[in-house]
């Protein structure tokens, strides 16, 4: 074997098979050479570039779509009075519909409050783990919930707060 070729030793040459073999790739590359091989070829690529930007266009368009329906919401959102959600009283849904709580969030709220009523913010944050970290604590309280009628001190409803969670909002998902 000789760069990929039968030799054969008594002629010193390549065998029929090898030659044969040789002859096949030589037919091979000279039908993928010829000019509308290469024009085909071409034809294609030119194609799946056209479609790959169609594509993307698309997607763009559907994205800003998206993006300019979510302002649209948080634009409703932030010309519409925040109001206050009682913890004690509100009912899942009321709860669901605040912004700032996940569902896990308002699941906790749910059942923890059919133990006993939270008695204020430091219960809450004791008692539901989703409500634990300060962040969501103060964006939860800026948004409208309220403990035995109080916001969280610091986290007024409509206050720069909620404006900085949107803001904040935005820039992660917009």
């Amino acid at each position: 074997m000789e760069d990929g070729y039968e030799i054969d030793r008594r002629y010193d040459c390549i065998t029929k098979h090898s030659a044969k073999v040789l002859a096949e790739q030589k037919a091979q590359w000279e039908s993928a050479n010829t000019p509308e091989a290469k024009a085909a070829r071409h034809a294609e690529f030119e194609r799946s570039v056209s479609e790959s930007k169609i594509r993307l266009e698309a997607e763009a368009k559907v994205e800003a779509e998206a993006r300019a329906e979510r302002e649209r919401q948080w634009a409703a959102a932030e010309a519409a009075p925040i109001e206050n959600i009682e913890i004690n009283s509100a009912t899942e849904l009321q709860l669901a519909d605040l912004q700032g709580l996940s569902d896990d969030v308002v699941h906790q709220i749910v059942e923890e409050r059919t133990k006993a009523r939270f008695k204020g913010w430091d219960d809450v944050v004791r008692r539901v783990g989703g409500l634990s970290a300060a962040e969501t604590a103060v964006r939860a309280s800026a948004f409208g919930l309220t403990v035995n009628g109080r916001s969280l001190d610091g986290a007024e409803p409509d206050s720069a707060i909620a404006r900085y969670a949107r803001d904040k909002w935005r820039r992660r998902n917009g």
